[in-house]
């Protein structure tokens, strides 16, 4: 799939799934969600369309390409939880420099809590969170064996270099072997994290292919790594002018070198994020935070059927939409007032009009039941136009001759009044449309007489009660 496709629903919206069959891209609110598995807790996304299962475009085809967000690289540690992760690693770590040989019982601690959350950023970029992982006991105690792993790995490393050393007894080889060994460091780290292998890790069969399959994009990363790595250095050399204690400079020292370590483990977990298809590294998608979700507004989220006529329409498949909701209608599964509204639309496009007005009734109630009476008003005005007789049920009517008295529009809400009393003479909300009627009678269409013999001919009609009260009140003081 093409990165730069866009859901077919929602052309702002990148595309996060596929649909292999018909090739239409759909975003999170468009794609088909269905739970399976034991307590419905996996979750399956399939195309509306084709109604087969989806697939996941990948990470790196959503994210931008970490040259281009480099400034969050440098703001990822500086959250409440790293930072002060930070400043206690430090500490520890430069208490030496006060306690003597003492201090270091506290100095492997403090470089190895620091070195277990980077493997912890690293790991958790690379799922495709892009938050920095809470700190807890499970995080800085789980897993720590990726520590010792690492140490082994330098370990392994540095023996082989003395060996190399030993058996040549040449130091431009040394040398060269140090440069190969610092140049492809950072793919031995993302091994040793998505692997948990330290014989993977330090196999060349397998660091150097890393490299070539994210090709110059590696390098790129490792100029930025070098340029991180330097940075401490250049900072303390102005810490150092200032002629400081020992405890301070040391203690400035390590916040910059762990605060940079953050750093860089971080930005490689983010390039293993973007390539992760090139690698075969499996990112789960429930994991994966989109980072440009608040670049544009969220659509409401529809329901499958809607977005399934939706496609259907786009495509100019008008027949096979009405078949469809035409099916839903007579079985009585046409609530959802969107599907519906788009049924009333196709019947109107069609001019199906004997249906459209049979169909008005049930769509105007769920209407109202949905607070959409405007929506209602204009339902009404398209039936009405095709059938003078046409009558909401008695549910509607009532607060349909609001709406259309509030509009300005009195000669249709007293049509509806009128047809109101003819079809439902025994509604319990017959005192209260006749007062309406008369009202509008009297006071916008100037027909005091017939306003009284409405109010008069309702007063024999309705039993007592408080809207009797109010006609023989309009009665006598208005008419």
């Amino acid at each position: 799939m093409n990165a730069s496709e866009n859901c077919i629903r929602h052309q702002d919206r990148k595309a996060h799934w596929i649909c292999p069959k018909c090739e239409s891209g759909y975003c999170p609110a468009c794609v088909s969600k269905r739970s399976s598995g034991l307590y419905r807790k996996k979750a399956k996304y399939f195309c509306p369309k084709c109604n087969i299962p989806a697939e996941w475009v990948g990470a790196s085809n959503l994210i931008p390409p970490f040259w281009k967000r480099l400034h969050n690289f440098f703001t990822y540690p500086i959250a409440r939880g790293p930072l002060l992760l930070i400043f206690v690693c430090a500490g520890l770590c430069s208490l030496p420099s006060i306690l003597g040989p003492l201090g270091f019982l506290f100095n492997l601690p403090g470089w190895g809590l620091s070195l277990k959350y980077a493997f912890e950023i690293l790991r958790a970029t690379s799922r495709g969170k892009l938050v920095p992982p809470k700190i807890d006991m499970e995080v800085l105690s789980a897993n720590f064996g990726q520590v010792f792993q690492q140490t082994i790995i330098l370990i392994i490393l540095a023996l082989l270099g003395f060996s190399l050393l030993r058996s040549t007894e040449s130091g431009l080889l040394l040398f060269l072997y140090i440069v190969l060994i610092v140049f492809f460091w950072p793919a031995i780290v993302i091994l040793q994290v998505t692997s948990g292998s330290i014989l993977s890790a330090i196999n060349p069969l397998f660091f150097v292919p890393l490299v070539v399959r994210i090709g110059w994009a590696y390098l790129l990363m490792y100029f930025f790594l070098l340029l991180v790595f330097a940075a401490p250095a250049y900072i303390l050399s102005f810490v150092e002018s200032m002629e400081v204690h020992l405890f301070a400079f040391i203690f400035c020292k390590n916040i910059l070198n762990i605060y940079y370590m953050f750093l860089m483990y971080h930005l490689m977990g983010y390039v293993l994020l973007q390539y992760h298809l090139e690698l075969g590294y499996s990112v789960d998608y429930e994991d994966f935070e989109d980072i440009g979700k608040n670049e544009y507004d969220t659509p409401e989220e529809s329901s499958p059927e809607v977005i399934r006529i939706e496609l259907l329409l786009q495509e100019g498949r008008l027949d096979e939409a009405l078949s469809i909701l035409r099916s839903k209608a007579n079985t009585g599964e046409l609530a959802d007032v969107e599907l519906a509204g788009k049924y009333h639309e196709l019947l109107k496009i069609k001019s199906d009009f004997k249906e459209m007005c049979a169909f008005a009734p049930y769509y105007m109630k769920n209407l109202l039941a949905a607070g959409k009476i405007r929506d209602c008003v204009r339902i009404y005005e398209d039936c009405a136009a095709q059938n003078a007789g046409f009558l909401p049920g008695a549910a509607v009517a009532p607060d349909l001759g609001e709406e259309l008295e509030a509009a300005g529009k009195y000669r249709e809400a007293l049509k509806l009044y009128g047809g109101f009393l003819r079809t439902y003479p025994q509604d319990g909300k017959l005192g209260e449309i006749c007062l309406r009627a008369a009202i509008l009678l009297n006071e916008r269409m100037a027909s005091r007489d017939r306003a009284r013999k409405l109010l008069e001919a309702a007063m024999a009609r309705i039993p007592e009660s408080p809207v009797q009260e109010r006609i023989a009140n309009y009665l006598k003081n208005s008419l």
